[in-house]
């Protein structure tokens, strides 16, 4: 689930309880993980399947992006990655390339 923006939370009679930014401590932010996908070559969607690129917001303690990109036009095989940047700074925490064998895409 992606959370972006501001929640407000309101009593009974409408008065605002508390605000929730859930964009705190994701300085590197949604638009510019979408910048870094367009930047690989990845698609965002494709016409055959239902997502090129799955964008996951985790974590409580360290917060990151997680993406699952379909690489399949850069790499001229079924393969797809899967990569963890820093919510903070955008730093590849994790990357791999797996490819899927017997899968038609």
């Amino acid at each position: 689930m992606l959370i972006i923006g501001k929640e407000y939370f309101f009593d009974k009679e409408g008065k605002l309880e508390k605000t929730v930014d859930h964009d705190q401590g994701w300085d590197f932010s949604y638009e510019k993980v979408i910048e870094y996908i367009l930047e690989r070559k990845s698609p965002l969607v494709r016409e055959d399947i239902y997502y090129g690129a799955e964008i996951t917001q985790e974590g409580k303690e360290k917060k990151y992006w997680q993406l699952i990109l379909d690489t399949q036009k850069t790499t001229n095989k079924s393969t797809w990655e899967i990569i963890k940047l820093d919510a903070m700074t955008g730093e590849i925490l994790y990357q791999i390339e797996f490819e899927v064998i017997g899968f038609i895409m």
